[in-house]
């Protein structure tokens, strides 16, 4: 199917979470300061509630981003609809916790391309009702599924293989082809910051798209030597047209290091 992701010639710049550098993740706002930063996609955390609504939020429990407590698989939509969204600084902000259908609603009006990372192990009937909710509120060819839970993605592409499906790791694979073609998947995204982009050919070259998360300016300056060398390979993996997108917290710094790395 035409999907921005795989039609895409350039590295793509995603919000992580929004642009949730600010500290208010996951929520419409992170989306449409993503936006206005120049972000091409939004990352957002998808998590299933007792009652099988999905809500946009990242962590198993409430306390951290919500003004609730106790489990989020535990409780149903009409508690959490009323739960106020929390700012990374503990203070509570005007926005409620959105359901995933909110957010959908938010990135068509933004014209704004999603990932929709699944962090649940979500059986055969959620992820044909989730596929029924992206259908009738959005655009399939605008979204990307992703998960750690690569048996999701597996069960993603047998109920519907038009999909397209990103695999995430947080170690460095033997074989990352291999992986990703026993899924079946369309990418992978290595979730560690540094010393990551050497595979980022061989995987490009097997018609893989490759992603990464990139860290914070401050992180490769604090690094020295080590970030500058980190910096220099992310931007040729960039220039080579080896690296199809990548996660940052801040999106006007993925911005600015991507357009960057293109003009060389």
């Amino acid at each position: 199917m035409s999907n921005y992701f795989l039609n895409s010639d350039v590295t793509l710049v995603c919000a992580h979470r929004g642009h949730s550098v600010d500290g208010h993740e996951n929520s419409v706002l992170a989306l449409e300061q993503a936006a206005t930063h120049g972000a091409d996609a939004c990352e957002v955390d998808l998590r299933i509630l007792a009652d099988g609504v999905f809500v946009v939020l990242h962590d198993p429990l409430l306390s951290r981003t919500t003004s609730g407590r106790g489990a989020v698989s535990a409780t149903a939509w009409p508690a959490v609809s009323k739960l106020q969204l929390r700012h990374a600084s503990g203070n509570l902000l005007d926005e409620t916790v959105p359901s995933l259908s909110m957010i959908l609603e938010a990135a068509s009006s933004l014209n704004m391309n999603l990932v929709l990372e699944i962090k649940d192990d979500l059986d055969t009937p959620s992820l044909k009702a989730l596929l029924r909710i992206v259908r009738d509120k959005y655009d399939l060819s605008k979204v990307i599924f992703s998960s750690f839970n690569h048996f999701v993605l597996r069960r993603l592409s047998e109920i519907e293989p038009q999909t397209v499906r990103k695999a995430i790791v947080t170690a460095q694979l033997i074989d990352p082809i291999k992986l990703v073609r026993s899924i079946p998947a369309h990418g992978i995204t290595l979730d560690y910051p540094f010393s990551a982009f050497h595979a980022n050919e061989e995987i490009a070259a097997a018609g893989i798209q490759t992603s990464h998360f990139i860290s914070p300016n401050s992180s490769y300056a604090e690094a020295g030597e080590l970030g500058g060398q980190e910096l220099q390979a992310l931007s040729r993996s960039v220039a080579n047209k080896n690296l199809a997108m990548v996660y940052c917290d801040d999106a006007r710094e993925g911005r600015a290091l991507v357009d960057r790395s293109v003009k060389g």
